[in-house]
């Protein structure tokens, strides 16, 4: 057997794992991870360190509204499992029809989105686009008296008197949006979820603030912080348990639930990081509420007036309610796959349940699930499904390198535990020590990450979303000299450890400089990523700062279909940008399917008027740098289009003896009956050609249909012949001669 299958076979079986609560000794009051050594290690670094002291007053600040409630109050605040959550007020799935509908705001008649302003009334949201607030009755006064027996919200506990407008129309008239929590509809039955889409934002401030107020107790020593944290874990614990996402999902609400209609509080991607910040805090003030007797008087005040599902009054019963309700709760949902993140994120939620736990052979157990192949797999997914750029297999590049900043959370977790090393995914998987710096291996010279798949807006410089102290603790974990020459770059100076818990931050200024030193200079010119399917090349430091990218890589899922899509940057303009994100990344949203997901919206070649079919990679034929000439070259091929024997695109990049550059772009196609190439311009005016004709009394199967008018439950099958859906003021050239266009193009200061 061989060292991989011997620590594959550690893997036990879920009734196993679920059974296997041995029962507890006496065990101290202190966190398994914030140890007391650590805790006041974090003392220690507050008086030592201004950027610490900073860090405390940003949570203070932070957690401030939070503080100035009671504890009665905040127990209160937990709305429990009778109201319902909902990430977006209109948005509404019919899973029998296959569609996404929604419907504009019924006070302006657009649809650009709400938000909440707590200080305005929690259970209050407002349009974007005109600023009306929603819904009419004051919710808050129903919320605060419709209390079952579990002190939760009850429905049937309503008041219905406490259902009235508040406002008046302009011209005195009733406003009937009412809002009794769940949702208010309309002449037509469509149902506007005012209400739902507040709490969904409730339980985000209070599973947030939960960790906010233990890291500000932990730094500032403000009892009031630890206290608070505890009320609200105890509470989400009485109603983890009964917490379940499914009926909602049902109804078409909407949440993050990747089309599964599983989840607990939220759908179940989000759902994966309401553990890690719960239980996190948790054990950050166990040491803390262990002994606090305010706090466990209000628990025993508060189980004398509601039927609880636990006794209260100590600090075990405290744990105990915690461990069962909250931790083993949580985890079997995750055995369930009612929690389910991307790659890493469920797998942290599960080794921070094992780890607070701290019942020694529970906790074994369950970590060793986390990486067995019964379990969550994590060897298999970092080993057969993150490429040698250190990126997982997604299409875009967040998404790609998010693999790696969730697995890191889990060997970062790991490590300040420190007694479990079967598995270190820094020792034991290269594509994960190299995930660190995949994020600087696609940006371009002037800072920017091309907008591939479902990443960035069109036209915004968007960068690599990481930050010097991801870095630092990446060089922590890895020692890795590449990571350090990194942080070179971004903070020459090395001071970026920003861990109040480390335990000597002055060392690691000295530690990375060594270690930067070592690395050797990278290749100039452009960047090469087999793996992700990208490459770029570069004239930095030249006139313009000109690079090209070309892609070549996934284009499903997160990916567009968009195979050998080419971007190209300089002077501070994207002059070939992508479209990136799209508005709802619903796979039955009707613009999704018709454009943005679409080939024809990218800058490469429709062939027949379909969509391009999935693809893992294309073919590289050649790729060279030569900066010292100020020359670059790439080519490609890929087998996107079954009925093309030939798809095949050839870039070179060449600096002028003036400073400037030349693209020479080449794309050949062999096959197909029809071949169509798009290209994608900025911002900006264009100036169009004197013979260009406004509409063709005919366009075949490529009607234009304007963006405004298009209907926005349409969905268009992927076999659909290809329409120019939801472009405005088509002008058309039909005479035979080449076409040019010039842009005066915005850069990026200007938009």
């Amino acid at each position: 057997m061989t060292k991989l299958n011997r620590r594959l076979a550690l893997g036990v079986s879920a009734a196993t794992l679920l059974s296997a609560q041995a029962a507890p000794a006496a065990r101290p009051f202190a966190g398994a991870v914030f140890t007391p050594e650590r805790l006041e290690r974090a003392k220690v670094n507050f008086r030592q360190y201004p950027w610490v002291q900073d860090r405390a007053a940003e949570l203070g600040r932070t957690v401030a509204p939070l503080l100035q409630l009671s504890l009665r109050e905040l127990w209160e605040l937990v709305p429990g499992p009778n109201l319902g959550r909902t990430i977006d007020v209109v948005m509404t799935r019919d899973a029998q029809a296959q569609t996404t509908r929604r419907k504009p705001c019924p006070s302006c008649g657009v649809d650009g989105g709400y938000a909440v302003r707590p200080q305005s009334g929690r259970f209050t949201v407002f349009c974007s686009a005109c600023g009306d607030r929603f819904p009419k009755n004051d919710f808050g006064s129903v919320y605060r008296t419709a209390r079952g027996d579990d002190g939760f919200f009850d429905p049937q506990a309503i008041d219905r008197r406490l259902l009235v407008p508040r406002s008046l129309a302009s011209d005195g008239s009733s406003l009937p949006i009412v809002d009794d929590g769940s949702g208010w509809p309309d002449d037509t039955g469509f149902v506007f979820r005012f209400v739902p889409f507040a709490v969904d934002q409730l339980w985000n401030v209070l599973i947030n603030g939960a960790r906010n107020l233990a890291d500000y107790w932990a730094l500032s020593g403000d009892a009031e912080g630890a206290r608070r944290a505890a009320v609200i874990i105890d509470r989400v614990a009485d109603c983890y348990p009964d917490m379940d996402w499914a009926p909602l999902a049902k109804k078409g609400w909407y949440h993050s639930d990747g089309d599964s209609g599983r989840g607990k509080i939220f759908g179940r991607i989000s759902e994966s990081r309401v553990l890690p910040n719960l239980v996190q805090a948790y054990d950050q003030t166990l040491a803390f509420v262990g002994s606090d007797k305010e706090l466990h008087t209000f628990f025993k005040e508060q189980a004398a007036s509601w039927s609880l599902p636990t006794e209260k009054g100590s600090g075990e019963l405290y744990r105990k309610a915690v461990e069962e309700r909250l931790l083993r709760t949580g985890l079997k949902a995750i055995q369930e796959e009612r929690i389910r993140g991307n790659h890493g994120m469920h797998e942290f939620a599960a080794a921070w349940c094992a780890v607070a736990l701290q019942h020694e052979a529970e906790t074994q157990q369950w970590l060793d699930w986390v990486f067995s192949e019964s379990g969550l797999q994590v060897p298999n997914t970092i080993l057969g499904h993150m490429d040698r750029d250190g990126l997982g297999n997604e299409g875009a590049p967040a998404y790609a390198w998010g693999w790696g900043f969730a697995f890191h959370e889990l060997a970062e977790l790991l490590r300040r535990y420190g007694r479990y090393d079967r598995w270190v995914l820094q020792r034991d998987f290269i594509p994960f020590r190299r995930s660190y710096t995949a994020p600087y291996r696609m940006t371009l010279p002037d800072g920017r990450v091309p907008t591939l798949g479902d990443f960035g807006s069109c036209m915004e410089f968007a960068g690599p979303r990481t930050d010097t102290h991801h870095l630092f603790e990446g060089f922590r974990l890895t020692e890795d000299p590449a990571i350090a020459a990194e942080i070179a770059k971004l903070s020459p100076e090395f001071d970026v450890c920003r861990d109040p818990f480390d335990e000597n931050p002055a060392a690691w200024p000295e530690r990375l400089q060594t270690a930067a030193e070592q690395t050797l200079p990278t290749a100039a010119g452009g960047q090469f990523l087999p793996g992700f399917g990208l490459a770029t090349l570069d004239l930095a430091g030249a006139q313009g700062n000109t690079a090209v990218w070309l892609a070549f890589g996934r284009n499903r899922g997160h990916g567009h279909p968009d195979s050998l899509n080419l971007g190209l940057v300089s002077h501070g303009v994207d002059l070939l940008p992508d479209i990136g994100y799209p508005d709802f990344a619903t796979r039955n949203y009707a613009k999704r399917a018709d454009w943005t997901s679409n080939t024809i919206s990218h800058n490469t070649v429709v062939v027949d008027g379909q969509r391009q079919p999935g693809i893992w990679s294309g073919r590289v034929r050649h790729y060279k740098r030569l900066p010292q000439l100020g020359l670059g070259l790439m080519e490609v091929d890929s087998p996107t289009y079954a009925q093309t024997s030939l798809y095949r695109r050839s870039v070179v990049l060449l600096q002028r003896p003036d400073g400037g550059s030349y693209c020479w772009d080449l794309f050949r196609v062999q096959g197909g009956s029809e071949h169509i190439q798009s290209w994608h311009g900025p911002e900006g005016d264009v100036n169009l050609p004197a013979n260009a004709e406004k509409r063709p009394s005919t366009l075949d199967l490529r009607e234009a249909t304007p963006y405004l008018t298009a209907p926005t439950d349409l969905v268009a099958p992927a076999d659909e012949p290809l329409k120019l859906r939801y472009l405005s003021h088509p002008r058309w050239r039909t005479d035979g001669t080449q076409v040019g266009l010039q842009w005066m193009a915005l850069n990026d200061s200007q938009l």
